[in-house]
């Protein structure tokens, strides 16, 4: 369902040097903010490798976060981006990073970290929050629900973000890759 909206969006950017993928947990397995350790990932349109310097400095500055693989292994959400971005972008690298933090004040101090990483790493670094909205609702309760959410997040206001999750009971995964 989601790939016009995807291929509209990654097609429009302008190549990073690093594309830090954050991607739901669906599955619960691994750590709650898993770096993925692999040297590159592979897709029907060939690899994707994995920035390793970035990855290093990453988990240095992001308390909790771990290489594990295990979190990955079963997930989709991170890799149903790579085909959208070998397609539209070329010599670029990837750090996938699979979330599975439920705390609102751990996920901001992450994100409080993740962006002291990119300032120091001195790279043009492009985030995405991969997620899914809300699901298994009308059409009609849906839309309502999906537009809290996504006005939440235009306004870069990760409590409000969360908060319209809580009350809404919007099934929007990944929430967390989000704020």
């Amino acid at each position: 369902y989601s790939g016009q909206v995807a291929a509209l969006t990654l097609s429009g950017i302008v190549t990073p040097d690093v594309f830090l993928i954050l991607g739901p947990n669906h599955t619960g397995a691994g750590s709650p903010v898993s770096v993925a350790s692999k040297e590159n990932w592979e897709t029907p349109l060939g690899e994707v490798n994995i920035d390793a310097v970035f990855q290093k400095d990453f988990l240095k500055a992001c308390a909790g976060s771990v290489e594990d693989d295990l979190a990955h292994a079963n997930e989709h959400s991170i890799e149903v981006q790579l085909p959208f971005l070998q397609y539209f972008h070329k010599n670029f690298k990837i750090l996938p990073v699979c979330l599975a933090v439920p705390s609102l004040a751990k996920l901001i101090k992450l994100g409080e970290q993740t962006a002291e990483c990119i300032q120091k790493s001195g790279k043009k670094v492009c985030i995405i929050a991969s997620s899914d909205m809300n699901h298994y609702e009308t059409e009609e309760i849906t839309a309502k629900k999906d537009k809290e959410a996504i006005n939440a997040v235009l306004e870069l206001d990760e409590v409000k973000l969360f908060e319209v999750v809580r009350k809404y009971g919007i099934t929007m995964c990944g929430v967390a890759p989000a704020i």
